[in-house]
């Protein structure tokens, strides 16, 4: 038995711990892309956790750049 097509935004959708990726994503309009199934992609999918970090050391920088 063969298994399931199922997207990148399938995988990172059914785990919670990628909801703020899945957000960017949607505003990036990237949506239509990852949901392609025959799609050969690598994708890089940080966690929540990380996403975060990574937003707030931009925000960080943007912050000392104005200075």
């Amino acid at each position: 038995m063969r298994a399931p097509a199922t997207s990148v935004l399938d995988v990172l959708t059914s785990d919670n711990e990628y909801s703020f990726l899945v957000e960017l994503i949607t505003i990036a309009g990237l949506t239509d892309l990852l949901q392609q199934q025959d799609a050969s992609l690598t994708f890089f999918a940080p966690t929540n956790q990380v996403t975060r970090l990574v937003a707030a050391q931009f925000c960080y920088f943007q912050f000392l750049h104005a200075l």
